[in-house]
């Protein structure tokens, strides 16, 4: 990443089904402040795209083949505290919902209801994040002397 301040959020998903996977990136297409930066299918792939692109928010699913979502979460939030992560789960369960809670995890939403709860959360925290991007870039250009804008 540039010094420049990024006017998107970053977006790695994780899921290890190509449908769950196209419907996200289908969903982080149409939302205006958000980029995906990168997809995986399992847990290796997951840290290996999660420290090559140091991404702004995580969707993880907590069930993968070869991976417990939660041990990656921890990684995960233990590399990056501010890094968002919404985890995925197939379906409501007290259990899930209470360790991502408990593990820092910005938000549970479920795959049962097509999760539609995703895109409320992802222009949350757009509306969150940009309000600090934009104060951290204005910031830096009145420490080099310059007006808002340039």
């Amino acid at each position: 990443m540039t010094s420049e301040i990024r006017s998107r959020l970053s977006v790695l998903v994780v899921d290890d089904a190509l449908q769950v996977r196209a419907h996200l990136r289908a969903v982080l297409s149409e939302e205006a402040g958000l980029c995906l930066v990168a997809e995986a299918e399992n847990g290796a792939g997951a840290v290996d795209s999660f420290f090559r692109c140091r991404p702004d928010v995580v969707l993880l699913d907590v069930c993968l083949p070869d991976s417990n979502g939660f041990e990656l979460m921890q990684c995960f939030k233990q590399a990056a505290p501010d890094c968002a992560v919404i985890v995925l789960s197939d379906a409501p369960d007290p259990c899930v919902e209470e360790v991502s809670r408990l593990l820092g995890a910005t938000e549970v939403c479920h795959k049962a209801d097509k999760l539609r709860r995703v895109r409320e959360v992802l222009r949350r925290l757009v509306r969150e994040r940009g309000t600090e991007m934009a104060d951290a870039q204005g910031r830096g250009l009145a420490a080099r002397g310059l007006p808002p804008g340039q």
